[in-house]
């Protein structure tokens, strides 16, 4: 099978093309959609590759609900709406209709809540351009489900759970959530627990803030702490580093081919592998790995790393010492790894990061 993997630079956020041929098959997927800033570099590598995939989107997927995933789908439905054939997604209502007339009776509250993040931001001294933008996730996800019902898409989204797959495509696979595990997380994400996602990832971001005070660059960080055993300092919880549920339900698929295995991990945390007891043979000593939720020190366990044991590491982040975090690569770089990690943003320049079934890794620069 001939495959390709476009990991857009949408900094810390995901925008992945993924392209598939096999004898008389061929499949254009796209995985996330970024940040609705970064959408024009997500369109130009579109349009290069629609023309030798009969100008059809075989399947988009929408990890979860995050701004910097689903931002950019907006857009590309509107550009492409005519042409998707089958969308992955998750719902917290039965139907779209109902999930926008929940939403649109929440927005007095996100507006309150909207205004402790801004104060927040304030005190921080963060711009619109650097901080998480958690607040307009939640309008972009209303705003994606208003148009998958007005451009009649509704009857062509499934919510996919472990073991289902892309038709024509038995190789590329769902390996999370589980139903039970999605269920489990419902109540969370529904009514006015959906918000508390939102207040955790603000207390997220200012842990953040707050633990960087402490040094000035990554070169302090490392006088202060030991990296003979980095893989060991890794977390051991998503969940009690208030990692959200939206988070821990993202959407993970799996494709076997040519006898490699590449994992597309979304935003999922250490529980959704660890307690779904998926770390199964299929994930193990992987080929490629697409490292969860941009590298944060949050969503990736030593447990996990020893599993993957993956040969190449791409990572769609900004590149800092916090994204990827620095002792997740320094894991990685101990084990057969090596110095297989790519960041998308590592060199601003870059549009995309490519990667083939060859293992040929290549750096597309922004011309």
């Amino acid at each position: 099978m001939e495959i390709e993997i476009n990991m857009i630079n949408v900094e810390d956020g995901d925008a992945i093309i993924l392209t598939l041929k096999k004898e008389d098959k061929k499949a254009l997927i796209l995985i996330d959609g970024g940040y609705k800033k970064y959408y024009p570099k997500l369109k130009k590598r579109l349009e290069e590759l629609l023309p030798s995939f009969d100008n059809k989107i075989d399947l988009v997927i929408c990890t979860h609900y995050d701004n910097d995933h689903i931002g950019g789908i907006e857009k590309m439905l509107d550009d492409y709406h005519q042409i998707i054939q089958e969308i992955w997604i998750h719902k917290i209502s039965d139907t779209l209709t109902e999930q926008v007339s929940l939403m649109k009776s929440e927005l007095d509250s996100i507006e309150k809540i909207e205004e402790e993040y801004k104060r927040f931001k304030t005190l921080a001294g963060i711009n619109e351009h650097q901080d998480f933008l958690i607040i307009e996730g939640y309008r972009d996800l209303l705003r994606v489900s208003e148009k998958l019902i007005q451009y009649d898409l509704e009857s062509k989204t499934k919510e996919p759970t472990r073991g289902d797959y892309l038709e024509g495509f038995e190789e590329f696979t769902v390996i999370s959530p589980t139903a039970k595990y999605y269920n489990s997380f419902l109540h969370e994400l529904k009514g006015e627990t959906f918000l508390k996602d939102i207040r955790n990832n603000i207390s997220e971001n200012k842990m953040i803030l707050e633990s960087f005070e402490e040094f000035t660059d990554l070169q302090e960080i490392r006088k202060g702490i030991d990296l003979s055993t980095p893989c060991s300092r890794l977390e051991k919880s998503s969940l009690k580093n208030s990692v959200t549920a939206t988070n821990m339900v993202s959407i993970v698929t799996l494709l076997k081919a040519n006898d490699c295995k590449y994992l597309f991990t979304g935003d999922a945390g250490i529980e959704t592998f660890e307690d779904q007891n998926i770390l199964d043979e299929d994930i193990k000593n992987l080929d490629w790995l697409d490292l969860p939720h941009h590298g944060s020190k949050n969503n990736t366990s030593e447990i996990m790393l020893s599993h993957f044991n993956p040969k190449t590491v791409f990572v769609s982040a900004r590149g800092t010492a916090n994204r990827p975090h620095y002792l997740i690569k320094q894991c990685l770089k101990n084990k057969e790894t090596g110095d297989n990690i790519f960041v998308t943003n590592s060199d601003e320049e870059t549009w995309y990061l490519k990667y083939d079934e060859n293992g040929n890794t290549e750096r597309i620069l922004n011309t």
